[in-house]
């Protein structure tokens, strides 16, 4: 499988990531080049990918890393450093993400890992992925990223902007919030259910105003 050409890969994978990842907007093409790899059958695809869908409960012991001189102490304020840049990014591409993750470290004078294992860690909930910090946030996407992360205001807020914008179709904004209603910790719903409903009614109109089908 490694040793595949990546289109030729990435089209006989699609059944598996399909499986694994059913939120609507992850764009499995992005996936499969990081699976690649990792991966001695196609069955062991569902396990590395599956946090896409839903983040685990996971130990706070995943944040210590020795090589990456990561703690928790230290990991909670690199997470309380980089939301806030993560958040003012307007142009969420691979190379924006990158220069925004490398730039903050390079502004503390600290190494990449330091901002970088706990910004995976906490959009994984593994020690283990396909892909660190700056893919899983582009696959992510701005929305989703923040609110993995528990950054629930700025969540809705970037969640408003996406429901509201024209350029995307009606069906695949009430397909994602949908996914997100099915597959969220209850916690989550209890809290913010008043909001899901105002964000499902925006998503349930098309661009011209009638219903999504």
């Amino acid at each position: 499988l490694r040793a595949m050409p990546a289109e030729a890969f990435c089209t006989a994978a699609l059944p598996y990531l399909q499986k694994a990842i059913q939120t609507p907007h992850i764009a499995l093409s992005l996936v499969a080049p990081l699976v690649q790899p990792r991966c001695d059958t196609f069955e062991d695809i569902g396990e590395q990918v599956d946090f896409f869908d839903t983040l685990p409960t996971y130990s706070n012991e995943l944040y210590c890393h020795k090589k990456m001189k990561t703690d928790e102490e230290n990991s909670l304020e690199a997470l309380k450093l980089t939301l806030p840049r993560l958040e003012a990014v307007t142009n969420w591409s691979y190379d924006t993400l990158h220069d925004t993750l490398m730039g903050l470290a390079a502004e503390l004078e600290l190494k990449n890992g330091r901002i970088l294992w706990p910004v995976r860690t906490a959009l994984s909930g593994k020690a283990v992925t396909p892909g660190g910090a700056v893919e899983l946030c582009h696959i992510l996407g701005k929305a989703e990223t923040l609110r993995m992360t528990r950054k629930y205001g700025e969540y809705f807020s970037a969640l408003n902007d996406y429901v509201s914008n024209e350029s995307d179709m009606a069906k695949s904004k009430t397909d994602y919030l949908s996914a997100v209603i099915q597959r969220s910790d209850p916690k989550f719903l209890r809290a913010f259910m008043p909001q899901m409903d105002v964000m499902c009614s925006l998503a349930s109109y098309s661009n011209n105003g009638t219903l999504a089908i």
